[in-house]
Order: structure tokens, then sequence, then C-alpha cells
């Protein structure tokens, strides 16, 4: 949920509305392929959605020990750092 702030300057009232955005994380990630959801669709979701991936070399190693298919992790790296 967002917040709202009003601003009002003269006979104006201006609403500026502040969004909570989800970001998409590597323990997202790894959730959704636990559950049995397929590469392909992991990976579109990771080209729509907004990402905050952890992509250190540790952290990769990780995610390749948690079963990640390579195809994903690929994605994870490219994906726009946000």
């Amino acid at each position: 949920s967002g917040g709202a702030l009003l601003i009002m300057c003269g006979n104006t009232t201006f609403v500026l509305y502040q969004a909570h955005i989800e970001y998409l994380s590597n323990d997202d990630i790894v959730d959704m392929i636990k559950a049995g959801i397929g590469a392909e669709t992991v990976i579109s979701e990771i080209r729509v959605a907004v990402c905050s991936f952890e992509t250190s070399p540790t952290a990769l190693i990780e995610l390749k020990h948690a079963g990640l298919p390579d195809s994903v992790i690929l994605a994870m790296v490219q994906a726009p750092k946000n």
C-alpha cells in the first residue's frame, strides 16, 4: 500500500501518491522454481517484473545449489538493475 501527500498551492490541490513497489528477489525465484513453475515462465516474469537480484559470485553459487536452471540464473544476471 502507498501513501498520499496533499500539496496546496493557492486554489489548487495536488495529490502525490507514493506507490509501494515490490521487487522480485532471489528468494522469489527460488520459491517459484521449487513450486514447480517452469523455467520459461519464471524467465518471462523476470523480464516484466521490477527486479532486485543479488548476483554476486556467492549468490550465483547459492542459486545453483538451490536447483535453479542455468537459463533462469542467466536471466537474473541480465535483468536490469533497479
